[in-house]
């Protein structure tokens, strides 16, 4: 009875999950991932291999998940995505600080400042989701994982269609940076907001456990000994490439 009256807690909060995922998304198209951000470099006039460089350190910088999650699980997967989450914000809207920076110390300073705040937003994304991903298991029971995972697809695209509109109406009405730092403020505030509606849902408390670091290991070779699991991390790497090939080639 006490485990049927968790899980309906679990499932009473999973609308905030919802809500947290549809205002991500829109951070996310607005600020760093999309064609706004590529757009926005590309107007500061960043050549094409410095654009792909600060680009790949998003998934570069998820690497640091192979000896954070230990971590992560130890000071509580909550709290530490929460953190990583709510700081990343901040962070990006330094951006809104370019013009000021171009101006009064050249554009290679702002060109380094650039890549410092890239650098330390892309360390805070893949600190918070390798808690996150471990913590989503615990306060989404398993019975519905699968219609709420639809619901969330399903809304983050609608989220995403109307971000992009918005975007679009946004960067056609003006010309230069200004109307890129328009969408970066506003996307800023927004994802400080999906931070905050998250706190809502349960879970993710600290697990001190003895040992830790050889159990870890012992569980990554465990993974990477089943085959279904490497196939897996075969196919969806081959679908980030293809991923990644197509954009650039739409770019050109």
């Amino acid at each position: 009875m006490g485990l049927m009256a968790t899980e309906q807690v679990k499932i009473r909060v999973l609308p905030w999950f919802l809500a947290h995922g549809m205002l991500n998304r829109v951070f996310g198209l607005w600020t760093f991932h999309g064609s706004v951000f590529v757009l926005f470099l590309s107007e500061l006039g960043l050549p094409k291999g410095q654009i792909g460089f600060l680009l790949s350190l998003f998934p570069f910088c998820g690497l640091l998940a192979l000896g954070f999650a230990p971590i992560a699980a130890q000071l509580g997967r909550k709290r530490v995505f929460i953190a990583c989450f709510a700081l990343r914000n901040p962070v990006m809207a330094l951006l809104l600080l370019l013009p000021w920076f171009v101006s009064h110390h050249g554009k290679s300073a702002a060109v380094l400042f650039l890549s410092a705040i890239i650098i330390v937003f892309a360390v805070l994304r893949a600190l918070g989701e390798t808690a996150y991903h471990p913590w989503a298991q615990e306060f989404i029971p398993n019975r519905v994982r699968g219609k709420w995972s639809g619901w969330s697809a399903v809304l983050e695209m609608l989220a995403a269609g109307i971000a992009l509109a918005i975007a679009g109406w946004v960067l056609g009405a003006g010309a230069g940076t200004g109307r890129y730092l328009i969408l970066i403020g506003a996307g800023s505030v927004i994802g400080f907001t999906s931070a905050l509606a998250i706190m809502k849902v349960p879970g993710g408390a600290p697990i001190s456990r003895a040992g830790e670091a050889p159990t870890h290991t012992v569980n990554m070779r465990a993974a990477l000994a089943d085959r279904n699991f490497t196939n897996f991390l075969l196919g969806m790497a081959g679908q980030i490439i293809q991923t990644s090939v197509n954009g650039d080639l739409s770019r050109k």
